[in-house]
């Protein structure tokens, strides 16, 4: 544990060591003889923004590079250097299609919208093929498409 960093509320760590800060963060130095030291707050990296996007909002959501999982998109690994390449540039918003479909159409609708001109690239990829089921749920999508973008783009 030593080099550990915790963040801490009125004195709890979460493990049981000796410091005199109630809170903030705190490293361990000695995890035998349960000791930590001060250390500077930092920005902390607690994950990807999620966020549900009602159909007035959809158009909006659309970025510089983004990512439609569906199950009609092509396979990301055959595109790897061209997601990782978009990455770089852009960065990615990752749109999840609804169980009941449509989000190509939903997206289609867009391309009137004035503010799409401005986008780049609208890619459609299944993250999840030969799925075996008929839909696969949100949550699901969410954290396979992530950790297959997560292993390309690093």
């Amino acid at each position: 544990m030593e080099g550990e960093v915790r963040i801490g509320r009125k004195g709890n760590f979460g493990i049981d060591v000796d410091t005199p800060y109630n809170d903030g963060y705190s490293m361990v130095i000695d995890s035998i003889k349960r000791r930590a030291i001060s250390y500077p707050d930092f920005t902390l990296y607690s994950g990807a923004a999620q966020k549900i996007i009602d159909e007035e909002g959809f158009c909006s959501a659309i970025s510089s590079f983004t990512i439609v999982g569906t199950r009609s998109g092509n396979n990301p690994l055959e595109r790897y250097f061209e997601i990782k390449n978009n990455y770089e540039k852009f960065g990615i918003t990752l749109i999840i299609g609804p169980p009941k479909g449509g989000i190509i159409r939903k997206i289609s609708s867009c391309n009137g919208n004035e503010e799409k001109e401005q986008y780049n690239k609208i890619e459609f990829y299944n993250f999840i093929p030969k799925q075996g089921v008929r839909d696969v749920r949100a949550e699901e999508a969410l954290l396979s498409s992530l950790s297959i973008i997560n292993m390309i783009i690093n």
